[in-house]
């Protein structure tokens, strides 16, 4: 297994090299983000390829926020929620949440998209009537916000 380090822009990334497609013939890779560093991104391709040469590996699920919010996150709560709670969360997931940010990919979702989203739910847009969230439940999806997006370095 080899692999290699890319740069494209300001961020770097790295390069796995996964052998040759026996359908086609051709050449494959799989490209992950190293990050900012040169330094970071060589410690996680020797990590990446540690994990592939002892078959730990496992291939990041393509989820989207929706798809998680939805067949993951929310069936788990069920079991240890209240069914009125458990009913609130899911209208609440389904008329604000979901709409805004949805689509986005589970592994490129940033802080700035929930930042956007807390916004928007806390004000009004325009003249449009969006039903904000009382001022009680902006602070607590702020505090959980600023924990759940805690940077650990």
């Amino acid at each position: 297994m080899r692999g290699h380090i890319a740069k494209k822009g300001k961020r770097y990334y790295v390069v796995i090299e996964n052998g040759v497609a026996t359908d086609t013939g051709k050449r494959t890779q799989k490209r992950h983000s190293g990050g900012a560093s040169k330094r970071g991104a060589e410690v996680f391709l020797a990590e990446l390829l540690e994990s592939k040469r002892t078959d730990t590996y496992v291939e990041p699920p393509r989820l989207t926020v929706a798809q998680y919010l939805r067949d993951e996150w929310l069936l788990a709560a069920q079991h240890r929620l209240r069914h009125s709670t458990y009913d609130s969360y899911r209208h609440n997931i389904e008329r604000h949440v979901i709409p805004r940010i949805g689509r986005v990919s589970l592994q490129k979702l940033r802080p700035a998209d929930l930042t956007r989203l807390y916004s928007a739910l806390v004000t009004r847009q325009g003249s449009t009537q969006v039903r904000r969230l009382a001022s009680r439940s902006g602070r607590r999806f702020a505090e959980s916000r600023r924990v759940a997006w805690r940077d650990p370095t």
